[in-house]
Parts: structure tokens; sequence; C-alpha cells
């Protein structure tokens, strides 16, 4: 008899493949916009595969000062066109993906009463993710990871 499969095993299963859509969604891209639909549909296709219920976001909505790319329940990602991300947070763009995040987070709080601390956020341009967390009092921003099926085990673990 076949034990039933672990989310964990499902994500380590299926994080190759959504690193290669995201891979063929980031060549294809021209746009963030063309990066965001492109990667919805990875997330869909993710989340059919895993029995997960049907993930439903807010795109580009109005929340309290600005205008999420996506937000899943208590996920937000803000999508950069590909390539303006770099390896570092020193970066200008890097900042202002971090910057965006967490006035994300604080509008999340403020408009929809979300606890910040139950709250993470995804930064990406396809090439490179950053994790946001609020823990403890202070942010916990992750270095800029390179696309990778850790990236993404760490992305779908969300």
């Amino acid at each position: 008899m076949a034990t039933a499969k672990t989310l964990e095993d499902i994500i380590t299963e299926q994080a190759p493949i959504v690193c290669e859509q995201i891979e063929a969604a980031t060549a294809f891209a021209e746009s963030e916009m063309d990066l965001q639909i492109e990667m919805a549909k990875a997330l869909e296709v993710f989340c059919k595969e895993a029995g997960l219920p049907e993930l439903k976001g807010h795109h580009n909505a109005t929340i309290g000062t600005g205008h999420p790319d996506s937000v899943y329940d208590y996920v937000v990602i803000e999508y950069k066109k590909p390539g303006l991300l770099k390896g570092s947070n020193d970066a200008p763009k890097n900042r202002e993906v971090i910057k965006q995040l967490k006035d994300r987070f604080e509008d999340l709080k403020k408009e929809h009463k979300k606890d910040i601390t139950e709250l993470f956020g995804v930064g990406t341009d396809g090439h490179y993710f950053i994790f946001a967390r609020f823990r403890s009092g202070k942010w916990d921003i992750s270095q800029p990871l390179p696309r990778s099926v850790h990236a993404i085990e760490l992305f779908s673990a969300a």
C-alpha cells in the first residue's frame, strides 16, 4: 500500500517543473505583466498537481496606498520586468521591491486587519527571488536567490 504524499513531497516533486516554467516565462516575458501572468499559470498548475484548493488571488487591486501585483491570502508577490533585479539588495530595483513589499504588508495590516507576522512577501523578476517576513518586531529580508529548484521550493512552501 502506497503512503500518501506529504505537501513537502509534492513541493520537492513539482519544484523542478515550476522552475522550468518560470525559466520559460522569464525568457518569454517582455514586461512585468507578462511575467505575472505566466507565473500565475505555473502556480495554478502546481496547486492542481498538489491537490490543493484552487488558488484565488487578487491582482493589481488597490489596497491602501498601492497596487500589489498579486495577493494570495497571506502571500504578497511583487513582480519586476525580467532582468531588473540584481544579486545584491543594495541594487536600486532590489531596494524598490523590498520597499514595495514592506508597504504592502502595512497596507494589508491597516486595510484588511492582517497580522503582518503571518504575511510572506516575494519580490521577483523571474531571475531572482527576494523573500520578506516580519518577525519578532523586525524585517527578515533574504538576499536575492537566483532562480533554482531550492528558491522555488521556498516560494512554493509559502
